[in-house]
């Protein structure tokens, strides 16, 4: 199960990857100020699921890690 849980947590990093490139290609597409202003507003909510993602994938190697020595 660790490895299906750690397969979807990298996934989902990458697709919040995707979705935060995008985003700064929209910011540096924008012709206004408020287009620039929406995208940019968005982009803390992607960057947090990846934060999360990573930090995830992180604990769950450390609790294997952890449980491969016990």
């Amino acid at each position: 199960m660790a490895q299906r849980h750690s397969a979807h947590l990298a996934e989902l990093a990458e697709i919040g990857m995707v979705m935060a490139r995008d985003l700064r290609a929209e910011v540096e597409a924008a012709s206004t100020p408020e287009a620039k202003a929406g995208a940019v507003a968005r982009f803390p909510a992607i960057a947090r699921c990846v934060r999360h993602c990573v930090a995830l994938e992180a604990k769950l190697s450390r609790d294997q890690a952890r449980q491969d020595r016990e």
